[in-house]
């Protein structure tokens, strides 16, 4: 007597992909803590402190999300959305951007969107909300491209 061979895997389902998230930060205690949220939802993470690392973890990872800090001292977020917007495969990936309320960097206007930054301190149920959110606009924008 055979096992009967499941409808369809985890893995054929797109909603149920593992989504692979890049934060960017240089505090290691809010890199664990995001980390530690988001792996809890079921997403992967990798990390990176600085801008070459960055860059370097987004070209091998091609991420569905890019999680940013503002406060980051050796990082012009201006210069690293620049960087992946200019790569085809990179170029609808969303940025999630997270500071202080007084964070040190001033990112530039046409940088952020609406919904797009998120004021330390935020509580994991607003890291989780920002992340669906952001992970929704790139399926629709990415259905809405495949449509035109």
């Amino acid at each position: 007597m055979s096992t009967p061979r499941p409808l369809f895997k985890i893995r054929d389902i797109p909603e149920m992909d593992s989504k692979k998230i890049v934060i960017i930060d240089d505090d290691l205690v809010d890199i664990a803590s995001i980390s530690q949220s988001l792996g809890s939802g079921g997403y992967r993470t990798r990390q990176a402190a600085d801008q070459r690392q960055a860059i370097k973890t987004i070209r091998e990872e091609q991420p569905d999300l890019i999680i940013c800090s503002l406060d980051v001292k050796k990082l012009n977020a201006r210069r690293l959305v620049q960087i992946v917007r200019q790569s085809p495969r990179l170029r609808s990936t969303p940025f999630l951007f997270i500071g202080g309320p007084q964070s040190s960097a001033e990112p530039a206007p046409e940088i952020l969107g609406p919904k797009q930054l998120l004021i330390k301190p935020f509580t994991r149920e607003q890291l989780t909300t920002a992340v669906q959110d952001h992970l929704r606009l790139r399926l629709r924008s990415n259905g809405d491209r495949r449509n035109t």
